[in-house]
């Protein structure tokens, strides 16, 4: 029983280790450009074929293994799962962490090639990021607003996290939601941001 719920465990801190540093290892390049990946027609990113690499296997594992559920898993109701998953790193990493428990005690010898697997994407990940000796906190939800489909104002659904930089690094170190590239602070700014957080939070 032991054994399983370390596995489980270990499996549940690689998935939040790979949700987030994934990000992170592209943060200098979509900073350089001043907006995120869009559109084929756009250069490439100032990013090495090494980190491409690492990302594109960490988002290859994470497809497979939501497929692996999909295929393999029964709902409540003895049904094959209709689920749509959101296939983003963070949408993904949050549905097999759903069905974790599951997986370990319904395919144990997967569950093992799973752990292995997260494990590497995780290790791999952390590397990218500590070769920029970049670090990264969560904050909280972001202050900012959007327009919905409807064109109505809606909160942002996105969450802050500070991006620590060093000090000789050429980027500066900044708050940056995860969902909207137009919605960062530099340092200088943290203060004034802090306040505007707080006062959303105390209504």
């Amino acid at each position: 029983m032991s054994d399983t719920l370390e596995l489980e465990n270990q499996i549940r801190r690689d998935l939040w280790s790979i949700r987030e540093t994934y990000d992170e290892t592209i943060e200098p390049a979509r900073r350089a450009t001043g907006s995120q990946v869009k559109a084929s027609k756009e250069p490439p990113l100032p990013i090495s074929a090494h980190i491409l690499d690492v990302r594109v296997e960490t988002f290859r594992d994470l497809h497979y293994w939501c497929s692996f559920i999909l295929d393999n898993m029964r709902g409540a109701d003895d049904k094959a799962l209709t689920t749509r998953v959101d296939l983003t790193v963070d949408g993904m990493t949050a549905f097999i962490e759903t069905w974790t428990v599951r997986i370990v005690g319904d395919f144990p010898a997967d569950a093992e090639n799973l752990a292995k697997e997260m494990g590497r994407a995780a290790r791999g990940l952390r590397g990218v990021v500590q070769e920029t000796g970049a670090r990264r906190f969560p904050i909280g939800g972001c202050p900012e607003y959007g327009t919905s489909d409807m064109g109505e104002r809606i909160p942002c659904p996105g969450e802050l996290r500070a991006l620590l930089r060093k000090e000789d690094d050429l980027l500066p170190s900044e708050v940056a939601c995860s969902l909207d590239a137009q919605h960062r602070w530099a340092a200088g700014e943290w203060m004034q941001l802090g306040r505007r957080i707080i006062a959303e939070m105390t209504g």
